[in-house]
């Protein structure tokens, strides 16, 4: 029941900045050869970074718009 209180902090939180990454410390030989995006984003008024694996309409489209806006909290992202 945890990720219910989590949930319930959720809101729209505008994108600040985008930046593909690559992570040399994971593990998994599945997904190690992946890029990450660090998505820096504003949660009211702090400001939050997360890494999700990338998303290459995300990137484009965070290329493209001039707002970005995701859906998260001040722990993580729920969604794009």
């Amino acid at each position: 029941m945890t990720w219910f209180k989590n949930k319930a902090k959720c809101q729209l939180c505008k994108v600040l900045e985008v930046s593909v990454v690559h992570d040399k410390r994971l593990c998994n030989t599945l997904v190690c050869h992946q890029a990450h995006l660090l998505i820096t984003y504003q949660y009211g008024d702090e400001v939050c970074s997360n890494k999700v694996l990338y998303d290459e309409s995300f990137f484009e489209k965070s290329r493209d718009a001039e707002q970005l806006h995701i859906l998260a909290d001040d722990k993580m992202i729920w969604h794009l």
